[in-house]
């Protein structure tokens, strides 16, 4: 019966998911900061590097954080991290240019989350370059708003595209792993009865036993009374 349970628990834990873990993108984020602090330590960049680097440690930090209490939530707390960080570098350096960068966040919501969290992300950084372009139009122009939102939903759209067979491959697993288990969870109840069957025997041949040792004194007392 338990192994019964076991199997079944084992078989509603597995699910169809291409998501990763977001750490390798957050040991990677700490290799960008240090070489971005060994630029810094050039005299002629520490007062532009200085606060990207800050900036930096502090995202992978916050980076930690969330995905050691709250795993679930890293992925998102990376692609935050990444939008940030563009959006801020990119003010901080006066390099619109750098906003075309906003396609790693899409990127990395579809990889480290979901195709649907990546329409999200999408959505939002449309919203973002849409209000640059409107509140900022010296910094962002219409030709630089219009290549970031092409690139964003580009880069989307080509994932989308890479992924469907690989989800497809992923779902066609999924349920001949379904199919295999069934039989595989008959024979684990036929195998838990058969053992519930030899213990229920055990015992009624200890009982047996004992009846038997009980009549043979019985028996013995009956004789030396006669």
């Amino acid at each position: 019966m338990f192994d019964r349970a076991r199997g079944m628990n084992e078989a509603s834990s597995f699910k169809p998911d291409l998501s990763v873990s977001a750490k390798p993108a957050i040991a990677i984020l700490v290799a960008i900061g240090i070489a971005l602090g060994f630029v810094a330590s050039l005299p002629q960049f520490t007062a532009t590097m200085t606060p990207i680097v800050l900036l930096l440690f502090v995202l992978v930090g916050v980076d930690l954080m969330v995905d050691y209490r709250w795993p679930r939530l890293g992925g998102w707390s990376v692609v935050a991290s990444a939008m940030v960080a563009i959006l801020l570098v990119s003010n901080w350096l006066h390099l619109p240019v750098l906003l075309a960068l906003m396609v790693l966040p899409t990127a990395m919501a579809v990889v480290f989350i979901s195709l649907p969290a990546g329409l999200v992300v999408a959505l939002a950084e449309t919203a973002i370059v849409g209000w640059l372009w409107q509140a900022r139009p010296g910094v962002l122009d219409l030709a630089g708003a219009g290549v970031c939102t092409f690139l964003i939903w580009g880069v989307l759209g080509l994932l989308w595209i890479l992924l469907q067979p690989v989800e497809g491959v992923m779902q066609w697993a999924w349920q001949y792993y379904k199919q295999a288990q069934a039989p595989l969870d008959e024979a684990r109840a036929q195998r838990a009865e058969l053992r519930q069957a030899i213990a229920d025997l055990a015992f009624a041949n200890r009982q047996l036993a004992l009846i038997n040792d009980r009549l043979s004194v019985a028996q013995q007392v009956a004789e030396e009374a006669q």
